[in-house]
């Protein structure tokens, strides 16, 4: 029997394994799945001295899997698989990687208990994850495959893997659409190209690059979300006008409750001001320590799909512990059928969702909803888009403003964007405070964008 290969992930330094420019959170992410990793090794070694002794020449033929002979056909139909002893040590080596498995920490950790994976599922990624460290696993997928050109995990080759024989079919349950790996998105099964239909066995295991990426460390958001979503990280909120003072009441009455004490962690926020809706979601979120994933939903959902932008939002933002700010719910068909309570609890869930509305639909959850703003509050919100020009006109002036036009805020803030945006096209070399043109524009009932 040749002696089994050197471990590929025998270095001690984790950054061998991750990029060469390293953050802190990808070193940590690498010495936490290495112990994983280590034990796939070892099943994978164990399955090609097992072929061996089988009498299956491994990799000793560059043309394997492009034909099959005579002894080929022989071993196939053949019931003894070898030796005894290897199938006894890859027993042990599965029950230690199932139990690294349930106790795991960090980064897959969290994606376990978010998801609510079982060992095999999360064995199905460590395999996946192996050849994104190391490329030559993909030779040794090939050779185990049996084929040159199946250089990525099929479902069988996972099965044989990870599962005694007595147990496998019942273990091919975790592919069907019910189960976590899959409901989540964290791998696709891929047929055979040019193949009308492709055995379940016979599937290419494809992971979700996304997740792959934060489980090395990084916290890029899915590229299916980027251009309709940002991130903002807790403590970057930047300043807004404040919000009414009733509603300012309640929410820092909610914010005094833990979240686990909330019936459902949604809350539906209806007005006709979208800023002050954002600046109420800031406000909750920095009051519960929690990040921001803000979501144009409607066009999303229109591009992937109500149920699979849903499920991509909710996984982005449970992997972070951040809130979902979901706006733009109004152009979305049938909203009190896509969004119900029971949909935001849960594991699989983010800690917070803000659903962001200009009109309440049904929904039994909680919900707040935002008056028209004051004098007050419109005043406030004039000052804090003018900046620096606010103080370098009468308060007469921002009197004027606030109490001649009845605005939201969001309009404030565009008005004032409107207005330096003209005066700089009117009069490319003159300055002319912002206050001014502002009254220019809305009392010529000028469109404010």
């Amino acid at each position: 029997m040749k002696p089994a290969p050197q471990s590929l992930f025998s270095v001690e330094n984790p950054t061998a394994l991750v990029a060469n420019e390293t953050s802190q959170a990808q070193i940590q992410a690498a010495q936490e799945i290495i112990p994983g990793m280590r034990l796939v090794e070892r099943l994978i070694g164990s399955e090609i001295a097992l072929l061996r002794a089988s009498g299956v020449p491994v990799g000793e033929d560059e043309y394997r899997g492009l034909y099959l002979s005579e002894t080929d056909v022989d071993r196939l139909l053949a019931v003894n698989r070898g030796s005894t002893e290897i199938e006894t040590a890859m027993g042990a080596t599965r029950t230690e990687l199932f139990e690294y498995c349930q106790m795991a920490g960090g980064r897959l950790g969290q994606l376990v208990k978010m998801a609510g994976l079982q060992p095999f599922e999360t064995a199905c990624l460590l395999l996946c994850l192996a050849p994104e460290l190391d490329l030559r696993f993909e030779r040794l997928f090939a050779y185990l495959q049996d084929d040159v050109t199946k250089t990525r995990p099929r479902v069988e080759l996972a099965q044989r893997l990870f599962v005694p024989v007595e147990q496998r079919l019942t273990a091919q349950r975790i592919f069907s659409a019910d189960y976590a790996i899959l409901r989540h998105h964290l791998l696709t099964l891929q047929g055979e190209p040019g193949r009308s239909y492709t055995p379940l066995l016979a599937q290419l295991l494809t992971p979700d690059q996304t997740i792959l990426a934060y489980l090395l460390g990084e916290d890029s958001l899915d590229p299916r979300l980027t251009p309709y979503a940002e991130f903002v990280q807790y403590g970057a909120y930047p300043g807004r006008p404040p919000l009414p003072e009733v509603l300012a009441t309640q929410a820092r009455a909610l914010s005094e409750l833990q979240l686990s004490s909330l019936p459902v962690p949604a809350i539906l926020v209806c007005g006709t001001d979208s800023l002050a809706r954002r600046t109420l979601a800031e406000m909750l979120s920095q009051e519960w320590q929690l990040a921001m994933l803000v979501v144009d939903f409607q066009p999303l959902a229109a591009a992937l799909g109500a149920e699979l932008a849903l499920a991509l939002i909710g996984r982005q933002a449970a992997l972070r512990q951040a809130t979902i700010y979901l706006d733009r719910i109004d152009e979305t068909t049938s909203p009190e059928l896509l969004f119900t309570p029971q949909k935001f609890c849960g594991p699989s869930c983010a800690p917070l969702t803000i659903i962001s509305v200009n009109k309440p639909f049904a929904w039994s959850g909680l919900s707040l909803e935002l008056p028209e703003p004051g004098f007050q509050v419109r005043r406030a919100a004039w000052r804090t888009f003018l900046k620096k020009e606010a103080d370098s006109f009468a308060s007469t002036n921002l009197d004027g403003l606030s109490g001649k036009f009845r605005l939201t805020t969001a309009q404030i803030e565009s008005a004032v964007q409107s207005a330096r945006s003209r005066a700089l096209v009117r009069n490319p070399g003159q300055h002319i405070p912002a206050w001014k043109t502002c009254t220019l524009l809305l009392a010529k009932n000028l469109p404010l964008s």
